[in-house]
């Protein structure tokens, strides 16, 4: 799963250059932000590097691939948020036991994935 930051890019013009049989009927971005978005992509990633990037994360068969490094402290905020939001109680023992199965199958799924 690929998880771009910023890319240097003109994905901005794509309302403008969308075919009308692919044009939808979303409401109409905000003229202001538009025409501020082609300076904050001139900021943004060179797309080779990111593909550099994925291209690694294939080879060491990694599913998760986090291009911009910047993003690392808010994630963790956010998944600290989440992991806070769990209910300290215990888990009942069937329901322990199927997660622990699931947990289980998945290593072995990861065990058994073909490698380089």
């Amino acid at each position: 799963m690929i998880c771009p930051g910023l890319v240097k890019s003109k994905i901005y013009e794509s309302d403008t250059i969308r075919p009308a049989e692919l044009s939808t009927d979303v409401t109409p971005a905000d003229a202001d932000f538009m025409r501020i978005l082609p300076g904050l992509h001139e900021a943004g990633m060179e797309p080779e590097e990111i593909g550099k990037k994925v291209l690694r994360a294939i080879r060491r068969n990694d599913f998760y691939v986090f291009t911009h490094s910047e993003h690392r402290d808010k994630l963790r905020e956010i998944f600290d948020e989440t992991i806070a939001a769990f209910p300290d109680e215990p888990v009942p023992p069937d329901r322990l036991a199927v997660e622990e199965g699931r947990r289980a199958g998945k290593a072995q799924a990861l065990a058994s994935w073909p490698g380089d």
